[in-house]
């Protein structure tokens, strides 16, 4: 509506839609747009790259039309010297772990699948601050401060705090000073969604952010029985919902003419749309592929997306 326009648009639903030549509908879209060039980000876990600090650096490749692809490389220092491998994941996505020196700098050169090769370079070091570790194993999400001077007496009163959908599920204090840098957050009583969490200093001001993706076996057990069918054309067809006694909530539901399109089940869907895309910022390819299974190479490829995805709908100033 027009009074959503007052407020973020980060709140607002979009939709691309692909415009398809009747001459060539059985071609594949990326087929008919060549890829001519690529480029590659890379996002340091927690937002830095602290100098002495071990961290995980993520990256995504994607080519001049906006979809990813699969690329190789390695990262080297300013003296020529090898420090890190380059191998994507999962649709243009990868990481490699990294701990940065004092005044240095870094570079990754990277070659596509089709040969093409380019130099890129990785965020400045920070030689000050900290950054933020997550290990997500499911029915925890544990966490880890890590800094570039554990004396610094800076990083003496800290919080660590995680919000889902801008409610808060955790809040900790933490002082390295007395060995407190790390612990985990319980999952067990929270739905699906993208976990927020931040790590603020003591004066309020957040340090470090990652994202955590709670992934749970909460799909709605629910049953669809065909009250009254009919295949004649615009004939009224009625189908009922059985919703067991114990669930109270408001449903949406999609229907897809499964027959007259053809469907990517890995496109965006009700549930994709409603736990990830919604929530974040950037363009996911495929982004119903994070919710087939609960395999660890699905929950490791969704733990990339966290990374290399902004989210910026609240903001803490």
């Amino acid at each position: 509506t027009a009074y959503m326009l007052n407020y973020d648009p980060a709140f607002l639903f979009y939709r691309t839609l692909e415009v398809f030549d009747p001459q060539k509908k059985n071609a594949a879209v990326q087929d008919s747009m060549p890829i001519t060039d690529f480029a590659v980000q890379f996002f340091p876990e927690g937002g830095n790259m602290i100098q002495d600090a071990a961290g995980q650096v993520a990256f995504k490749a994607i080519d001049n039309n906006g979809y990813p692809i699969a690329v190789t490389g390695t990262v080297k220092d300013s003296k020529g010297k090898e420090v890190a491998t380059i191998t994507t994941i999962h649709d243009g996505m990868g990481m490699f772990e990294l701990t940065p020196a004092p005044n240095e700098t870094y570079q990754a050169t990277v070659k596509s699948a089709k040969g093409q090769s380019k130099t890129f370079p990785l965020p400045a070091v920070a030689t000050t601050g900290a950054a933020l570790k997550i290990f997500n194993k499911g029915a925890r999400v544990f966490y880890q401060s890590v800094f570039s001077n554990n004396y610094d007496s800076s990083f003496n009163d800290m919080m660590i705090v995680a919000q889902m959908g801008q409610q808060l599920v955790y809040k900790a204090s933490l002082n390295a000073a007395e060995g407190r840098i790390s612990g985990f957050i319980p999952t067990d009583d929270l739905p699906s969604g993208i976990m927020q969490i931040t790590l603020f200093g003591k004066d309020a001001v957040p340090l470090a952010e990652r994202l955590a993706f709670v992934r749970q076996p909460d799909t709605l057990s629910l049953v669809l029985e065909p009250t009254s069918i009919s295949t004649n054309v615009r004939e009224r067809n009625i189908l009922l919902l059985k919703v067991p006694d114990s669930l109270q909530t408001n449903l949406s539901v999609s229907v897809t003419d499964a027959d007259a399109v053809a469907v990517d089940d890995n496109a965006t869907n009700i549930m994709s749309s409603l736990l990830l895309t919604s929530d974040i910022k950037g363009f996911v390819f495929n982004p119903a592929w994070y919710f087939r299974d609960f395999a660890p190479a699905t929950l490791q490829a969704l733990d990339l997306v966290m990374m290399t995805n902004g989210w910026r709908r609240f903001s803490w100033q």
